[in-house]
């Protein structure tokens, strides 16, 4: 009778160990897809840099060199790329001559709206820059997707602007076609050969 019963349902020890041991391997394995996962991204979205270029005013006779400004992406992206906001990217101004508080958020204020920031966006973006911005000091903005665009001055979260228009009239200023004189050039490349909003030309450029 014994010899005619169906084996037992029931793990033994040695099956419990086979299990114990596949499910530690299981784990491994799904541990080591979500590392590399996890690393892929993480090596998508670091940054680095793509192009720096000098960014000069000329007044009168005189030509000023105003900043050192450089881009940085995660791969060599075009600027339709950059501008769809699908990918993180940071520029960063280093200031090499004062900008008074009379001057330095109302030329932004009027150079965003002129690229096609509405003026409640260019409003919130200029709130959150300094107040002036002395030699030596370095300006951030940084755009993450689904974060928004980040300014830092000194090292230090000035505040986030989750705006779409905002962000792409603040990077159209260095990478579109009414950029400064070899700014675009040297940051992305190429300069940009695109019709302004509203059928503008180019407007006053922030330099």
């Amino acid at each position: 009778m014994r010899g005619n019963c169906p084996t037992s349902l029931v793990p033994t020890g040695k099956h419990r160990g086979i299990s114990s041991v596949r499910m530690v391997v299981l784990a491994l394995l799904v541990a080591a897809v979500s590392l590399g996962i996890v690393k892929a991204l993480q090596a998508e979205e670091a940054l680095q840099i793509q192009g720096h270029a000098s960014r000069y005013h000329t007044a009168l006779t005189h030509k000023f060199h105003v900043s050192d400004d450089e881009l940085y992406t995660p791969k060599k992206l075009s600027y339709e790329e950059i501008l769809s906001g699908r990918y993180s990217c940071t520029i960063k101004y280093t200031y090499l001559l004062y900008a008074p508080a009379i001057y330095f958020r109302p030329r932004w204020k009027e150079a965003l709206i002129d690229l096609g920031a509405s003026q409640a966006s260019a409003e919130k973006f200029v709130a959150m820059l300094p107040d002036s911005m002395n030699t030596g000091q370095v300006l951030e903005l940084q755009w993450k997707p689904n974060v928004g665009l980040t300014i830092r001055s000194e090292n230090q979260d000035r505040g986030t602007l989750n705006d779409m228009e905002a962000f792409q009239a603040a990077f159209n200023s260095v990478l579109g076609p009414c950029a400064p004189d070899g700014v675009s050039e040297g940051l992305i490349g190429n300069r940009p050969n695109k019709q302004q909003p509203q059928n503008k030309s180019c407007p006053k450029r922030i330099d």
